[in-house]
Formats: C-alpha cells, sequence, structure tokens
C-alpha cells in the first residue's frame, strides 16, 4: 500500500485511499489512517505506539555504555561510531608523585575534591 504523493498532489481519489477512508495529508488524516490500518492488519505486524522512539533511545543507551566518555550530544544512530578515542583526555594536566612504583588504583570522593591513590610498592596516598 503505497499513499504517497505524486508531483506533489496527495493520491486522495485512489482506490486505496477510498477503501481506508483517508480524509488527507493533515494529522487528523493520518491519525485515521493509522487507526484504519491497526484494525486491519494483524497485531503481529503493528508496532505499539512509540515504539520507535524506546528502540533509538535504547540504541543510543547501548552506545553511550560502550562509549562512556563520548558526551552524549556527539552520539548518533544516523552514523557509525569513528574516532570517539578523541574525547578522552590524552594531555598531562598534574603529575602525582610520591609512590615508587606503578599506581594501581585511583578514587576520588564523592565531592571530588580528594584523591587516594594505591600503588604497587604497597603505598596509599590521599591528596
Amino acid at each position: 500500500l503505497c499513499m504517497a504523493t505524486k508531483g506533489g498532489k496527495a493520491l486522495e481519489r485512489s482506490a486505496a485511499a477510498r477503501m481506508l477512508g483517508w480524509k488527507g495529508a493533515g494529522e487528523a488524516g493520518r491519525m485515521a489512517l493509522l487507526d484504519r490500518l491497526r484494525e486491519l492488519l494483524p497485531p503481529h505486524l503493528v508496532l505499539p505506539e512509540q515504539r520507535l522512539e524506546e528502540l533509538l533511545e535504547s540504541q543510543l543507551a547501548t552506545r553511550q555504555a560502550a562509549c562512556p566518555w563520548v558526551p552524549r550530544a556527539h552520539l548518533s544512530l544516523l552514523t557509525d561510531a569513528t574516532d570517539s578515542g578523541s574525547y578522552i583526555p590524552n594531555v598531562t594536566a598534574q603529575v602525582l608523585e610520591g609512590h615508587t612504583d606503578e599506581v594501581w588504583h585511583l578514587q576520588f570522593s564523592h565531592g571530588g575534591t580528594m584523591l587516594a591513590t594505591a600503588s604497587k610498592d604497597a603505598s596509599q596516598m590521599i591528596v
């Protein structure tokens, strides 16, 4: 069933439009058409309302979970993720001195004002 336009003019006089009782291209006409199609089609062929939006939001959430460092505003389902590594900070902002070996763990305080570190050399620091 194709109820598209041809040359910019709606196909309001088509047999399909008459069969479905289509009332034109306005919002009321579209809603009436969708309601009529829901009546005619088997339930397993009709998407529930808002289902597409739910699916898209779910996919965005999945993509964000896979790339947590990418701001949500820069995520898109229209393109593949490319250089998401450009959002990862790669400039040294500060050097933590005091450990004599690799730092294996660090944790910021809940307020974000303090940093706790633990090193391979068995030392801990709170700065």
